[in-house]
């Protein structure tokens, strides 16, 4: 069976959560889920397992046809997530049109939340919930044999004769991650995938656990139980990624070093094979320590990236973050201290937030000197706590993502969290706060010094243009920002 794997091209990704200065320069990751999938499908003898990472390739809706066409799928999947839904929804469209008897299968976060709502439309034959490397493999074994088998895969959506939706119950999440083929990276062209706050590129995405323990009121998670890889599973990944010519790794956990003892235990597996890898991770200022940023230096970490949110403890208490403003300002000291980079992540917008807590906000990130920072405007996102908030409370409107789910075809306009403030001038505050963090002469001199060649220059020229042209926030100053 010939297996193709897409993941589509972003021309109508939902992206107004973050500053219209972060584009596409910024960054391109590969497609991880998919690579997963590949790898897991070439480990069970399916050799015509072929992706079309439409983003990093550079393949618009003008050529994308043309491509499917050359591979000719028997099956084609995809990862859905809400806010590429409607470019999902396209490719199945066209898939369709070329191959009206070729099933489409969506993965992904978004059929997690919407499962019915996706079966429902016209172009998805089926679905897999949750982790979805097993049940892709079983479904695609059971469609090549006569008869009902694929009725009884874990994790399947599908409709029967009667125009019924079924879901099969879905499987405990794995135990040992181990079991699970590295990504099939070599699949694709490496070095179409950067950041542009890597002090090496090519780069690529690299997971060591699933899942999140904590409950922040703006995250959804499908699973709170963390699950691990072992540490020699880990670095071995590293070494093949060092193989491919990738020169830095980001582990993409939720948080990378929760289990402390194990975060320790890989960087000394890579400092005993002499790995010479760099990486950076998320991170949750509550665990950072000295002796754990003195493993991360020793083994390579180049930067963290935190999510700081505000500056504000009211605020903090009440995205129920678990973490004070005193272990920010201690772990970004830290970091600072062992020549390890740091991204801080802020919201503008926040449930009782005003222009005193946004106010705490950039300031605090004037005392924490992070090497970069990311504005966000409090979006509430489907099936978390916060989004349910809105509703009752009437701040959102109606339940628009749902509304979305049922038809992906129709554009949709995300609301922000406009307790406080307007639309308007949540766009505006977080623009401000951007230009303002990264127009600093001193932060301008600093970044031209530390450019290695001319396709990033050309990166972080476009980056600081696109904030250049967009004027400083009139708004922002007659609400009085300092």
């Amino acid at each position: 069976m010939r297996i193709l794997l897409v993941n589509p091209p972003a021309e109508n990704e939902i992206t107004t959560q973050v500053s219209k200065f972060v584009k596409g320069e910024s960054s391109m990751q590969p497609p991880l889920g998919l690579l997963y999938i590949a790898a897991y499908m070439r480990s069970k003898g399916y050799e015509d397992v072929f992706i079309l990472d439409c983003q990093g390739q550079g393949i618009d809706y003008g050529n994308l046809p043309k491509k499917i066409i050359a591979f000719d799928p028997d099956i084609v999947g995809m990862t859905a997530m809400t806010f590429t839904m409607m470019d999902v929804s396209i490719v199945a469209d066209i898939v369709k049109k070329l191959f009206p008897s070729v099933p489409v299968v969506i993965g992904g976060p978004h059929v997690d939340i919407y499962p019915n709502e996706t079966m429902a439309l016209k172009n998805v034959d089926y679905i897999i919930r949750g982790e979805g490397e097993i049940p892709f493999f079983d479904l695609v074994r059971a469609l090549e044999t006569p008869g009902d088998e694929y009725k009884k895969i874990s994790n399947l959506v599908w409709i029967d004769r009667e125009g019924k939706i079924n879901k099969n119950p879905v499987r405990d999440v794995l135990n040992n991650y181990d079991e699970i083929p590295f990504p099939a990276r070599d699949m694709l062209p490496v070095d179409n995938y950067f950041s542009i706050i890597t002090s090496s590129n090519p780069v690529t995405s690299l997971m060591t656990a699933k899942g999140c323990p904590y409950n922040c009121i703006f995250c959804y998670h499908l699973h709170h139980r963390v699950s691990y890889r072992s540490v020699s599973s880990v670095v071995d990944e590293m070494e093949e990624c060092k193989e491919l010519r990738i020169r830095e790794v980001f582990f993409t956990d939720d948080t990378f070093y929760l289990n402390s003892k194990r975060a320790i235990e890989i960087c000394d597996e890579i400092v005993k094979r002499k790995l010479k890898l760099p990486w950076g991770a998320r991170a949750r200022v509550n665990n950072v320590s000295e002796e754990m940023l003195t493993a991360f230096k020793k083994a390579g970490c180049k930067r963290l990236h935190i999510g700081v949110e505000s500056g504000s403890q009211k605020i903090l208490d009440r995205l129920n973050k678990k973490i004070t403003v005193g272990q920010i300002e201690k772990a970004f000291s830290l970091c600072r201290k062992h020549k390890i980079k740091t991204l801080a992540y802020c919201i503008i917008g926040s449930p009782d937030e005003t222009l005193k807590e946004v106010d705490e906000t950039i300031n605090l990130i004037g005392r924490i000197k992070p090497d970069y920072v990311q504005y966000s405007r409090m979006t509430p996102m489907p099936d978390t706590i916060l989004y349910r908030e809105g509703l009752k409370r009437k701040i959102l409107s109606h339940d628009y993502w749902l509304e979305f789910a049922k038809d992906p075809t129709k554009p949709v306009s995300p609301q922000f969290w406009t307790e406080n403030f307007s639309k308007e001038e949540l766009v505006d505050l977080a623009d401000y706060a951007t230009q303002r963090f990264y127009l600093r002469p001193s932060y301008v001199l600093k970044s031209l010094f530390e450019v290695k060649n001319p396709k990033e220059f050309l990166r972080k020229a476009n980056v600081g243009l696109n904030m250049v042209k967009g004027n400083i926030s009139k708004k922002a100053f007659r609400l009085k920002m300092p």
